[in-house]
């Protein structure tokens, strides 16, 4: 709307600055809210990658141990039994 042309009439000579006002100040908000809400969306993200990835670097860590004990057993399992033949 042409907001000049409005205001030239009572009561849109005080009202209509104070909306435009609060227009501006309703952007500024959203603007705000729009940008914390992406730093927490990025936030969250990188603490949920690094969680992730300390997970899999445990679970392979557990992994080569199950493995290692495996192949010790298996070892030792073998050695038994060629000590009994």
């Amino acid at each position: 709307p042409d907001w000049k042309k409005i205001m030239q009439f009572e009561p849109a000579r005080t009202e209509v600055p104070i909306f435009l006002s609060a227009c501006d100040r309703r952007e500024e908000s959203n603007h705000r809210y729009t940008t914390a809400v992406e730093d927490l969306d990025n936030a969250l993200s990188h603490g949920i990658e690094e969680l992730v990835q300390t997970m899999e670097d445990l679970l392979h860590s557990r992994g080569e141990k199950y493995f290692e004990y495996e192949t010790n057993l298996k070892s030792d399992y073998a050695y038994i039994e060629k000590l009994r033949a």
